[in-house]
């Protein structure tokens, strides 16, 4: 989320809507196809390794205690995303972007990115069903 921060700081500080709007959408695809969806998979993947008969009780155990640190992880980085873009959003951008419809897309750009708590919040919901 650092790296994240920073990238839209320095987005934002150049005053190009359109810039904005490209870092915003490639953000959210890194954020949510490899970052989520190395984690979906990951946890899709224990769950089939998880049934195998004849498996040790502490391998076990250690591959879901890494399981449900992944999804704290992408729990935590759901309200991460969300506060960051909400924070901007409802910031000082009419400074940034005073020259036509800058702003909406500026709002925008950052609103698509915020939208991914809902995706991320969707796989903490499928996952654990997953048996």
């Amino acid at each position: 989320m650092f790296v994240f921060r920073k990238v839209l700081n320095r987005s934002l500080e150049t005053g190009d809507a359109e810039l904005l709007k490209a870092i915003c959408a490639n953000t959210r695809r890194i954020l949510d196809l490899d970052f989520a969806g190395v984690i979906k998979r990951r946890a899709t993947m224990e769950r089939s390794i998880s049934g195998k008969a004849g498996e040790d009780v502490g391998g076990r155990w250690e591959r879901i205690s890494v399981v449900v640190a992944e999804l704290n992880n992408l729990d935590i980085s759901s309200e991460s995303v969300f506060a960051l873009t909400e924070g901007y959003i409802r910031g000082k951008l009419e400074g940034l972007f005073p020259f036509g419809d800058q702003l909406e897309i500026a709002k925008a750009a950052l609103m698509n990115v915020g939208n991914l708590k809902e995706r991320f919040d969707s796989y903490l919901h499928v996952l654990p069903q997953l048996k």
